[in-house]
C-alpha cells in the first residue's frame, strides 16, 4: 500500500516495462508531461521542416520548368522569324501561334515575349497583304510592351513603327507618318547622335512621305538615311542597299529616270556576299531598272531585269506572295509596251488573279494591276474589257512593294 501511495511499482502485480514506465510517468507526471511536450515539438517541427522544404523543392521546380519553358518559346519565335525573313509564311506563322498557345498557357500576365510573338504574327500579317489583321496585332503588341515597358523604350518605338507600316498599308499615310515621327522623337531622346534604330525609322518615314506626295521632304529624308546608314554600316551593307533601292523607285516614280538606273546598278553592284540574291532590294532594284529602261527605250535590257526579277520573287517568296504575283504584272505591262500582246494578256490576267486571290480586289496593288489591264485593252482597241477593268482599277496610282527591313 505504501509503494502504491507512492507511486511505485507494487509486488503484488505481475511486473512488466510498461508497468513500470506508467508508474514512474505518474510518480513525474510534470516532467513527463514537458518532456512528451518537446518530444512531440520536435516531431512537428521536422514534419513542418520537410513539408517546407518539399514546397520549396517543388516550387523550384516549377519556376526552373517555367525558365525552360519560356526559353523554348523564345526559340520558336527566333524560328519563325527566320522563316518569315525566308518568306516562309505558313511555317513561319505555324511557328508563332504554337509559341503563343504554349506563352498563354502560362497566364496573360503581359511581358515583352508575348508583346513580341503577338507583333511577329502582325508582321505575318503584313506580308500576307492582310493590313487589318495586321493593325489588330501590332496594336495589341504595342499596348503590351507601353504597359509593361512605359511610353518611352526603344521596343515601344520599334513597335510604334511595325504598326505605321500597317497603317501605309492601307494609305493611311497622315496617320503613319505621325507614328513614325513619334518613334523618331522616343529614338533621339534614348540615343544621342546617330543611331542604326534612328536610321530604319527615318527610312520607313521616307516612305510614308513619298506615298503622299511630300517629294522634297521624301528626297531629304532618303537622303538622310543614306548618309546615316553609309556612316554607320558602311556603303557595302544590306540596310544601306535596301534604302538606295527605295531611293531609285521615288526617282523613278519623279521621272528621273537616269539617276534612278544608276541608283538600281549601285544595287545590284552589291548582288553576291554583301546582299544575297535572296534580299528583296536585288528582286526590287531589277523590276525599277527594267521600268526605268523600258522608258528610256532600252526594251531588250528593260525585259531581261524584269523577267530576272520575277524569277527572284518566285524562286524565294513563293509564287503564292503577292509581291511575285506584283513582279508578274510588270513584266505584263513590258510585254503590252513593246506590243507582244498575248504574252502581255496572259502575265497580266494571271497577276490579277493571284492578287485578287491574296490581297483582295480593293487593295491598291490588285488595282495598279487592273490598270496594267486598262492600257492593254485600249491599246488593242477592246472597250468592253477596258471598261471592266477601269472600274475595278480605284484611283491611286503609287506604286506599294517598297518594304521597310
Amino acid at each position: 500500500i505504501s509503494r502504491y501511495l507512492s507511486r511505485l511499482p507494487v509486488r503484488a502485480r505481475p511486473d512488466s516495462a510498461g508497468y513500470r514506465a506508467r508508474r514512474f510517468i505518474r510518480r513525474n507526471i510534470v516532467v513527463a508531461g514537458l518532456s512528451a511536450a518537446v518530444v512531440i515539438a520536435l516531431i512537428a517541427g521536422v514534419a513542418s521542416t520537410t513539408r517546407e522544404a518539399r514546397r520549396a523543392r517543388t516550387k523550384q521546380l516549377k519556376t526552373e520548368q517555367l525558365t525552360v519553358s519560356l526559353r523554348s518559346v523564345a526559340a520558336m519565335s527566333n524560328t519563325g522569324t527566320a522563316l518569315l525573313a525566308r518568306g516562309k509564311l505558313d511555317s513561319a506563322e505555324a511557328t508563332f501561334n504554337e509559341a503563343l498557345a504554349v506563352r498563354q498557357s502560362f497566364g496573360d500576365a503581359p511581358d515583352t515575349l508575348l508583346a513580341s510573338i503577338i507583333g511577329n504574327l502582325g508582321s505575318v500579317a503584313h506580308e500576307r497583304g492582310q493590313p487589318k489583321e495586321s493593325e489588330r496585332l501590332h496594336r495589341e503588341s504595342l499596348e503590351i510592351l507601353r504597359r509593361v515597358l512605359g511610353p518611352g523604350d526603344d521596343k515601344v518605338a520599334i513597335s510604334m513603327n511595325n504598326l505605321a507600316v500597317a497603317l501605309s498599308d492601307q494609305e493611311r499615310w497622315s496617320d503613319a507618318e505621325d507614328l513614325h515621327r513619334k518613334a523618331i522623337a522616343i529614338f533621339a531622346i534614348n540615343h544621342s547622335g546617330s543611331h542604326t534604330l534612328m536610321a530604319d525609322a527615318e527610312n520607313a518615314l521616307a516612305i510614308a512621305l513619298d506615298m503622299q506626295g511630300k517629294v522634297a521632304a521624301a528626297e531629304s529624308t532618303y537622303l538622310s538615311v543614306l548618309d546615316m546608314r553609309r556612316r554607320l554600316l558602311g556603303p557595302k551593307h544590306a540596310d544601306y542597299a535596301f534604302t538606295l533601292s527605295n531611293y531609285s523607285q521615288f526617282l523613278s516614280a519623279q521621272g528621273r529616270c537616269d539617276e534612278s538606273v544608276k541608283r538600281s546598278r549601285e544595287v545590284l553592284a552589291l548582288r553576291g556576299d554583301v546582299v544575297p540574291e535572296s534580299h528583296s532590294s536585288i528582286a526590287a532594284s531589277l523590276q525599277t531598272l527594267g521600268s526605268c529602261l523600258d522608258k528610256l527605250g532600252k526594251h531588250n535590257e528593260a525585259g531581261k531585269a524584269l523577267q530576272e526579277s520575277l524569277d527572284l520573287s518566285r524562286k524565294y517568296l513563293g509564287r503564292e506572295s503577292w509581291l511575285a504575283a506584283n513582279s508578274q504584272g510588270v513584266l505584263g505591262e513590258h510585254f503590252a509596251l513593246v506590243n507582244q500582246y498575248d504574252r502581255a494578256e496572259s502575265l497580266l490576267l494571271g497577276a490579277e488573279q493571284m492578287l485578287v486571290a491574296i490581297l483582295g480586289p480593293a487593295n491598291p496593288r490588285t488595282q495598279a494591276n487592273a490598270r496594267r489591264l486598262v492600257a492593254l485593252y485600249d491599246s488593242l482597241g477592246e472597250k468592253a474589257m477596258a471598261d471592266s477593268y477601269r472600274a475595278k482599277s480605284g484611283a491611286s496610282s503609287k506604286k506599294l512593294e517598297r518594304r521597310t527591313p
